[in-house]
């Protein structure tokens, strides 16, 4: 643990799965706020955390519903070898990588609100992207 804030200090970035675990893409799993402490950790440092949503979205043209989401993600105990090599021959996938607004945790009481603020902003991105509807910009508080 230490060895990240010393990253940090140095002005090296750290990317972060809050989920803590993996799920099948129809809505973000809960955010773990235990994770954010890196963030509260940091300091005097003016540090920024930037929301990224990541969406599945279409399978050869055709819309990923939730009845076949399953072949593209991965989750549970599904082997990552066997999955990826599937995964290979399905066909054309389209990723939606979504950027939001720059945050910064000074902004926020406390590290769950940081938590909760990122994923409300990435569910919201997530069920827009599946619904096929354009992404919203939230602007941090």
């Amino acid at each position: 643990m230490l060895l990240r804030f010393h990253r940090l200090a140095a002005g090296d970035r750290l990317v972060l799965f809050p989920e803590g675990t993996t799920g099948n893409g129809t809505r973000p799993r809960p955010f773990k706020s235990a994770l954010f402490s890196v963030v509260e950790r940091a300091g005097e440092r003016p540090l920024a955390v930037q929301p990224v949503t990541i969406a599945y979205t279409r399978l050869d043209g055709m819309p990923l519903t939730m009845h076949i989401r399953h072949l593209v993600a991965w989750y549970g105990a599904m082997a990552m070898g066997a999955h990826l090599w599937r995964l290979l021959g399905l066909g054309r996938i389209k990723v939606h990588v979504i950027f939001h607004p720059v945050v910064d945790r000074a902004a926020f009481a406390s590290r769950k609100a940081l938590a909760r603020h990122c994923e409300q902003v990435v569910g919201a991105a997530l069920a827009r992207a599946n619904a096929g509807r354009a992404p919203l910009i939230i602007e941090s508080p």
